[in-house]
């Protein structure tokens, strides 16, 4: 996880209490020491700012959302992500496979934060995906995504030259999808992408508000391994 970043098993706690505590601490122990870059990425300040009552602050999911997985699935992701951020990579690719293991389970929400501090690129990589679904629709929003990490080795690896190619890949026009990264179309949804993510208690990328079926928002600082996010999930799923 980057940024200036946030990121617990009690028996005694409630229910959806406990499942915060165990995504955090399980995003905290998998994260912490995967990384020894200057920018401190993945490495948790403090596990105890981000809690419920920072994650129920987050936006509410709307038509404008780019919304991945069933409208009446039980469990909602809002994830805010870098597609420069490692951690991030890593976590797309935990999240389509959770998903795929679950069908229909969950949908998941993806809002762009390019932490322009640590990626200069991310920005431009972030709008870059704006244009695609306002030019070529939500499936080929997260076709683009995909190609995106797919490509970029991380931390300013994708060579911005393909931007356009991949653009053409997913069926938008090269000429319109140009245009569009230079207008300066999409700067304030970023914006308003990033006040979103610091007033719901992100402290880095990835950060992820876990909406459950019971209506409890359970934050997570990091990412998992699928077999424990699974398990995580499914505990959700399970609460009263």
């Amino acid at each position: 996880m980057e940024h200036e970043h946030k990121q617990k098993r009690d028996y005694l706690l409630p229910a959806s209490i406990l499942i915060a505590a165990v995504l955090i601490a399980g995003a905290v122990f998998y994260n912490a020491g995967k990384t020894n870059n200057p920018s401190n990425e993945g490495v948790p300040n403090n596990p105890a700012v981000a809690g419920d009552q920072a994650a129920k602050n987050v936006r509410p999911i709307s038509k404008k959302d780019h919304k991945l997985g069933p409208d009446d699935a039980p469990i909602k992701i809002i994830g805010f992500t870098d597609l420069e951020c490692p951690f991030c990579k890593e976590y797309h690719n935990v999240l389509k496979q959770v998903m795929q293991e679950m069908p229909g389970k969950i949908q998941f929400v993806l809002r762009n934060f390019p932490l322009t501090t640590l990626h200069k690129q991310a920005k431009q990589e972030a709008i870059a995906t704006e244009c695609v679904a306002d030019l070529g629709g939500e499936e080929a929003f997260w076709q683009y995504v995909d190609k995106i990490f797919e490509s970029t080795k991380s931390n300013d690896g994708l060579d911005l030259a393909l931007l356009p190619t991949f653009a053409t890949q997913v069926g938008v026009d090269r000429g319109e999808f140009e245009k569009c990264l230079t207008s300066g179309d999409f700067d304030k949804l970023i914006q308003t992408n990033i006040e979103d993510g610091n007033k719901s208690g992100l402290q880095g990328t990835p950060y992820s508000v876990v909406i459950a079926p019971n209506g409890q928002y359970l934050p997570l600082n990091g990412y998992m391994p699928v077999e424990q996010f699974k398990a995580a999930l499914e505990e959700i799923l399970n609460q009263k």
